[in-house]
């Protein structure tokens, strides 16, 4: 997913078909979690409604993350985190133990993908479901 914002603090506004596809994506991969459940992925239990999985967003952009936290609330997903300091995301991420991570990519101080790297490397979340989101600023990227 990407968020195209028109200003570093305020976001463009979702088109319908893209929240649409968008958080039926999400409840897609929640929905899958399920599918899959297995002994090396000790986050996902088959018995659990994906409306109360636990979502941590991630982005350096807090008016990104309650954007996006609006919508997944919205949508029915209510267990809801954000966090703005991509430096505490492997602490919180310990600490919260989410289904799901919503990462964005370009953060100060760490990217989303060393955050990915780090969490890949270590084995009680090699397996936990995170997608990749960014703001892109400038249209010809």
């Amino acid at each position: 997913m990407i968020m195209n914002s028109l200003s570093s603090t305020q976001p463009a506004p979702f088109s319908a078909a893209q929240t649409v596809g968008t958080f039926s994506q999400i409840e897609a991969l929640l929905g899958a979690l399920d599918e899959n459940a297995n002994a090396e992925s000790p986050l996902v239990s088959s018995s659990v409604d994906p409306s109360t999985r636990k979502i941590l967003i991630i982005d350096d952009e807090p008016i990104n993350a309650r954007v996006v936290r609006k919508y997944l609330v919205d949508a029915g997903m209510t267990r809801c985190t954000t966090l703005s300091d991509a430096l505490g995301a492997i602490d919180t991420i310990r600490a919260e133990r989410p289904d799901l991570v919503l990462l964005d990519i370009m953060m100060p101080g760490i990217s989303g993908i060393e955050i990915l790297r780090q969490l890949r490397e270590i084995p009680a979340f090699r397996h936990l479901a995170v997608l990749v989101l960014t703001a892109v600023e400038d249209r010809e990227i």
